[in-house]
């Protein structure tokens, strides 16, 4: 279950209850209203982390968190990435934990659509691109 999102406000909670739809192809969405916010939250959540690694494939969870950030079909370079979310206002991160890889993003609430498609287009479309990959492998590693 979800708990209650409280939004503190001169010292008085504000509880806004969050809306979940599961979509047919299993995907849950939440969305907490927050009228009085000026920004935006996006996060996609991804059920991989660690716990989920046998040795051989140590890693690999952060490894693939890094590869998303490197390029898509449509933002085929790191920086296309960045410039699209911080270039509306806002910043753009991961992490990865036992459980899971979390990908997400700040912006002005009237840009909230643009983080929802990045991070769409960077889940659906990364490149993966063999030379990241390699160039990559050490950061992960020194990780």
């Amino acid at each position: 279950m979800i708990s209650r999102a409280v939004l503190m406000s001169e010292g008085v909670g504000v509880a806004f209850e969050p809306q979940i739809t599961t979509l047919s192809n299993g995907l849950r969405v939440v969305v907490t209203p927050m009228p009085t916010a000026q920004a935006a939250a996006v996060a996609f959540f991804v059920g991989v982390g660690s716990r989920h690694e046998v040795p051989r494939t140590n890693g690999l969870s952060h490894f693939i968190e890094h590869m998303l950030f490197k390029g898509t079909e449509r933002r085929p370079t790191a920086p296309e990435i960045s410039e699209a979310i911080e270039g509306a206002g806002g910043g753009l991160n991961a992490f990865t934990t036992r459980e899971v890889t979390c990908y997400w993003n700040n912006l002005p609430f009237e840009r909230a659509a643009t983080g929802i498609e990045v991070l769409a287009d960077m889940a659906q479309h990364s490149l993966l691109d063999p030379e990241e990959l390699e160039r990559e492998r050490p950061v992960v590693q020194q990780e």
